[in-house]
């Protein structure tokens, strides 16, 4: 009986000193991982994107009849080469017209200065706000 008092008396001393050079072990190991950092390089518009913007835009007929605004804001990626793809609507203006002109001035954007991801061309998603407003007419 004396025994089993004595060795769980010696476990109970020394599996928490065990127990905590484990964990200092596995501290140590974490702080000798190397931190990865990847830089990123947003792709650029070639150019001045508002004045784009506002040259090719062209206000619906049918808005402008009924004068209706808004601001749709349109969802696309810039490819690895800087072309402009998968072009939709994230947010809708609430009137079509406006949609789809918003939609096809981005379609019709030359291509873009390309982005990059650890020093590699990369694809990068883009949202972009279009404000359709008449007194701006």
């Amino acid at each position: 009986m004396k025994r089993y008092f004595f060795l769980t008396g010696i476990l109970f001393f020394l599996f928490p000193t065990l127990l905590q050079s484990q964990i200092n072990k596995k501290k140590k190991e974490v702080l000798l991982r190397p931190t990865i950092c990847t830089v990123y390089k947003m792709p650029e518009f070639i150019g001045d994107l508002k004045y784009y913007l506002d040259s090719t835009g062209l206000y619906p007929i049918e808005a402008r009849e009924k004068n209706q605004q808004g601001r749709p804001i349109v969802q696309f990626e810039i490819g690895k080469e800087g072309e402009v793809t998968n072009v939709c609507i994230k947010r809708t203006s609430g009137f079509a017209p406006l949609d789809s002109e918003a939609v096809r001035i981005i379609k019709l954007m030359p291509n873009w200065k390309a982005g990059l991801k650890a020093g590699k061309k990369d694809t990068f998603q883009y949202l972009l706000p279009i404000t359709f407003s008449l007194s701006e007419i």
